[in-house]
């Protein structure tokens, strides 16, 4: 019903399974069910509220046909492969017969993790005409969507740079998108040139 979602970032999300009766009508049936981690990429009891596996019993009242078994999901903000996990109906009631006993569920990670490293970050600034320093960002996780990220430059060390070092007096600041499926981007620092002597900054 809904059971191939994603997790989310916090508190829990229902997974929806439901459950269909067939045959004579005007009786109730009753049944137990329990979850287990799936086959590829198991789910883990921590991925389920109150770090368990869920667990428990429904029915089918006499003049319905359907229920909805809705089992709560832990959102987190790991980057992980997707998980499955499965529910299993058992000891139905009376003389009714399961003829599905099993269902799947997977639990679609949507966390994404950034990392920045220097491409060709250590040059001569020149004297004369600017330059320019380069550094990779780059994206892991859930990339089947856009995303974007802010950066900002700013001194560190015992020598620091400081704006006057960059193109137009300012600390360079900017946004990095990242389009569907993409998993790296490259951003570049103009350096202004200065024939002034002076330390590594």
């Amino acid at each position: 019903l809904s059971a191939d979602k994603k997790e989310g970032s916090n508190g829990y999300s229902d997974f929806s399974f439901r459950v269909i009766k067939d045959g004579e009508p005007g009786q109730e049936i009753t049944f137990d069910y329990f979850i287990s981690g799936g086959s590829i990429n198991p789910a883990e009891s921590s991925d389920f509220q109150d770090n368990s596996f869920p667990a428990g019993n429904s029915s089918i009242s006499s003049n319905e046909t359907i229920t909805i078994i809705n089992i709560p999901v832990s959102a987190d903000t790991i980057i992980e492969p997707d998980q499955e996990f499965t529910i299993t109906i058992f000891n139905a009631s009376g003389n009714a017969m399961i003829t599905t006993s099993t269902a799947t569920g997977i639990i679609r990670n949507d966390d994404i993790s950034l990392s920045i490293s220097p491409l060709a970050a250590q040059g001569d600034e020149g004297n004369a005409n600017d330059s320019s320093l380069t550094f990779t960002v780059e994206r892991q996780g859930y990339t089947d969507a856009s995303s974007s990220v802010s950066y900002q430059v700013s001194g560190t060390g015992q020598n620091q740079a400081d704006e006057n070092d960059f193109h137009n007096n300012t600390f360079p600041t900017g946004l990095v998108n990242f389009s569907a499926n993409q998993l790296s981007k490259t951003i570049t620092l103009y350096i202004s040139a200065d024939p002034q002597v002076e330390p590594d900054e």
